[in-house]
């Protein structure tokens, strides 16, 4: 309960001038000598608290700007989809600008164009997968990771038409497949045909953005796209019963990350933290109340269901498991530092461990 009215402070004033009069009632029942002294804490005591339910109000979870002080602006990148369901659920809850923040939500079709543009300028964060990170950071850019929003093992899917005769991952050998280049689906693509032990050169892989897939798969200019959602709710509906929907990563999950540069952060600590300290108030809302969360993000997306949730962890974290994931990533991507593991970049150099540091350190799961 906040306080905003004059007539509800009264209110609470008048309650507790009560409790004042009720302290003279009981204390002088006390040994005469302590009771002036007794009577006089409980009383300030009591305007104490009476003092910070009319400036704050009862609940502490979640805080306003400070008073006086304009909104801090930022614009931050990300892909309309459930990866991001703390930042639907922050910005519906309101918890940007209880903590001072005036966030301006930039749409992608995927983390690769939302990360290209935060290297570039264009924004001030983004959220995109554990691989795209890797790629820019193998590539020498500045990036830092703030921090995990999700880990998720099922939310990139193989899809393919059936009448091109795909009904499971080992059909796709000499098949036209639609793929974001750099993209995480690239890479369960590659780990796919690993795990089937099809060779790379029979699969014809086309490059095309995600909504550019669903366009050719429809028209049957490819066999079969790996890609996640909204997009591959789009090819069932374009396809219904002839879509195939394959798992693609194999069990393995990946990272969804909130990315700022090394710059940019120097120049907004104060923002970052507070960026943070509100998706982590909407991933404790996600956690006691996961069926309103759910029915918010759905919304949000215009689905009538998450499947993913199912097999998705929504944590703001920095945890040890990302670091293996993304160095076996990196020499995925440079086969050769496998035998120069000392040319392998140092991932604690691109981990930004400050915000959690200073909003809740018991989030960081790793020695630093």
């Amino acid at each position: 309960m906040i306080i905003k009215s004059s007539q509800n402070r009264t209110k609470v004033m008048d309650s507790m001038c009560s409790l004042i009069g009720l302290a003279g009632g009981i204390v002088p029942s006390m040994s005469f000598g302590g009771t002036r002294i007794v009577k006089t804490r409980i009383i300030l005591s009591l305007l104490s608290v009476v003092g910070l339910i009319a400036l704050t109000g009862c609940d502490s979870s979640k805080p306003t700007a400070p008073s006086g002080e304009a909104m801090a602006s930022l614009t931050l990148g990300t892909y309309e989809g459930d990866l991001s369901s703390l930042i639907w659920i922050a910005q519906d809850r309101g918890y940007f600008a209880d903590h001072g923040l005036k966030v301006n939500v930039k749409l992608y079709e995927s983390g690769v164009a939302a990360a290209n543009d935060l290297v570039s300028g264009k924004v001030d964060f983004a959220t995109a997968a554990d691989f795209v990170a890797a790629c820019h950071i193998l590539e020498g850019a500045d990036l830092r990771i703030i921090a995990s929003l999700c880990n998720s093992a099922d939310a990139i899917k193989l899809v393919a038409r059936k009448d091109h005769g795909i009904t499971q991952i080992r059909d796709i050998r000499h098949k036209r497949i639609g793929v974001l280049r750099g993209s995480g689906g690239e890479f369960f693509l590659d780990l796919s045909l690993v795990v089937h032990n099809i060779p790379s050169e029979e699969v014809q892989k086309v490059n095309l953005q995600p909504s550019d897939q669903v366009k050719a798969l429809a028209k049957a200019e490819i066999d079969a796209t790996v890609t996640w959602d909204p997009f591959v709710t789009s090819i069932v509906n374009e396809l219904g019963s002839n879509a195939a929907i394959l798992p693609a990563q194999n069990g393995q999950g990946y990272y969804w990350l909130l990315l700022g540069t090394a710059d940019g952060l120097k120049k907004r600590t104060r923002t970052v933290h507070d960026l943070v300290a509100s998706l982590v108030s909407a991933d404790t809302f996600l956690k006691k109340h996961r069926d309103e969360a759910r029915i918010i993000v759905a919304r949000k997306l215009g689905l009538s269901d998450l499947p993913s949730w199912e097999r998705t962890d929504f944590e703001v974290c920095i945890d040890h498991p990302l670091t293996l994931a993304m160095e076996a990533q990196i020499r995925w991507m440079n086969p050769s530092l496998a035998k120069r593991p000392s040319d392998t970049p140092n991932l604690l150099r691109f981990l930004y461990f400050d915000a959690l540091k200073s909003v809740q350190p018991q989030r960081i799961k790793m020695i630093y």
